[in-house]
């Protein structure tokens, strides 16, 4: 196994900031390069525990606080699984400073086919006042004889209503290898019944079936227009760079906003 190291540079209008990621498979350190000071230092943290059967039981989130050097346990997700291995929820909790416990903040409940693919996600809202959970937002989702997510339909809790309410839907295709080439985005249009595209993303594969580049449009009402492209590199079939362009109108070109340098360090 490897540990991985991100190393990467994000551009603003008149910063250099530099940003490293270290993980390992039971952590995950963010750490920040000041453009002003050049000094590195903490950012946040993600911290693991496993079950037995080596998933992700417990997920601690941390952020570094630099006035007393510490980590700061800020957030915390449980993870649940069916007989068969399937991730079947996901609860969030915040902690209260003032009564210094954990307070219940969100959770997704999942269900899945006979096949062991996800059909159903369902998002709750831990709701102080009642203390009761509500329901929020679900999405439905429909697969091709290959196993492959062709569409998944988001639906919004009407609570005037009583009722789920279709919002959104994503409609994804493939090729030949099962390697997904299309995402389309709509809305519902509500009232009229009618979609609207959103955005789209295309993507594109190296010889390996490893993800090449994904492009990006937004659609303005017509016409499809280019938004940001992001690529990949590879060593070996591990990612070694990452670019991300964004599209300019003012030169009416790409313009790389973004790079990533991923180094891998092995473990046992």
């Amino acid at each position: 196994s490897s540990d991985l190291i991100i190393a990467g540079s994000c551009k603003t209008h008149n910063h250099n900031n530099r940003i490293v990621t270290k993980a390992t498979p039971d952590s995950i350190i963010l750490e920040v390069c000041d453009s002003i000071t050049k000094q590195w230092s903490f950012d946040n943290k993600q911290v693991y525990i496993k079950n037995i059967n080596s998933k992700d039981s417990i997920r601690n989130d941390f952020y570094w606080d630099p006035e007393s050097s510490k980590w700061i346990n800020y957030q915390k997700v449980e993870y649940a699984y069916d007989d068969k291995g399937n991730e079947t929820s996901q609860t969030y909790y915040s902690f209260d400073n003032n009564s210094n416990l954990w307070v219940f903040s969100s959770k997704s409940e999942a269900t899945y086919n006979n096949k062991g693919n996800r059909i159903w996600d369902t998002y709750y809202i831990w709701q102080t006042s009642s203390s009761k959970w509500v329901a929020s937002v679900k999405t439905e989702f429909l697969y091709d004889h290959n196993g492959n997510d062709t569409l998944e339909t988001l639906y919004i809790w009407g609570a005037n209503f009583n009722k789920w309410i279709v919002s959104c839907k994503v409609e994804s295709s493939y090729n030949a290898t099962g390697n997904k080439i299309l995402r389309v985005d709509y809305k519902l249009v509500q009232g009229s019944g009618l979609w609207e595209f959103i955005c789209k993303y295309e993507y594109t594969y190296n010889e390996d079936n490893n993800l090449k580049s994904e492009k990006y449009y937004f659609w303005n009402p017509g016409i499809w227009e280019n938004h940001s492209i992001s690529e990949y590199d590879y060593n070996h079939k591990l990612i070694s760079h990452y670019y991300h362009h964004q599209w300019l109108y003012s030169i009416n070109n790409w313009f790389l906003d973004n790079k990533s340098t991923y180094y891998y360090k092995k473990t046992k």
